[in-house]
């Protein structure tokens, strides 16, 4: 009995040795998440990358200045499945990014358009009919009147926009919606402000709707505001 346990921990010993011997050095194990993350990062981009058949299609539209194409990604499914900060539902049309930060302007979530995320920052849509994005400019009755408005300087109005498009409503203002659906083929007006990086005007219509839940906006900034600042 002895000499059987005797061989029995002799063969737990070595076993663990050899274990501790295939154990990856500290510079495989950073390579190794290197790697990994390197694959990750591709992974993403070609997710949130707009359909080929798409860019095909828009080339024209594409090669003209301050336009794009961006795809959206459900927040409920992006959050917690991407390590792009936002999961690839934001979007900053003066920064050109996905990543979720100072500046985004736009968010997808359960179905809904979303605009004004942090602090002061604030943001509402328009729905309107069928709209030449080619063509369209500021001055187009359903832009103007987003591009003539005043935005706030002090805190108290900025608080006064925030809730008045939280409502649908505000006073001596146009209705202002922050939240709308997000329609296949809808065309729509966004004025978003950001607070010390940026105030656009934006003309978008949803070209795509796929199966996971993510939709594909053509888009063209029709005005890029001074940078608004807050007073107090």
């Amino acid at each position: 009995m002895r000499n059987h346990a005797m061989v029995i921990l002799a063969a737990v010993f070595f076993a663990s040795v050899g274990a501790a011997a295939k154990e990856p050095s500290r510079g495989a194990l950073w390579k190794d998440v290197s790697e990994q993350r390197a694959k990750l990062r591709d992974a993403e981009e070609r997710l949130l990358a707009p359909d080929p058949g798409d860019v095909r299609a828009f080339a024209g539209f594409l090669s003209r200045p301050d336009t794009g194409l961006v795809r959206l990604l459900p927040r409920e499914r992006g959050e917690n499945a991407l390590a792009l900060r936002g999961g690839g539902a934001y979007y900053s049309f003066s920064r050109r990014t996905h990543e979720y930060g100072n500046g985004s302007d736009i968010e997808l979530s359960n179905g809904a358009l979303i605009s004004g995320f942090a602090g002061a920052d604030f943001g509402f849509f328009e729905e309107t009919a069928e709209l030449p994005l080619e063509s369209t400019t500021s001055e187009h009755p359903a832009a103007s009147i987003f591009s003539a408005l005043d935005v706030p300087t002090t805190l108290a109005g900025a608080r006064e926009v925030q809730a008045g498009s939280r409502a649908g409503t505000a006073a001596g203002r146009p209705r202002l919606l922050r939240q709308v659906g997000a329609s296949l083929e809808q065309s729509y007006v966004l004025r978003s402000v950001n607070y010390g990086f940026s105030d656009v005007l934006v003309a978008f219509r949803v070209v795509r709707q796929d199966e996971d839940g993510s939709i594909t906006l053509q888009w063209k900034l029709l005005k890029r505001f001074p940078t608004p600042d807050l007073k107090d």
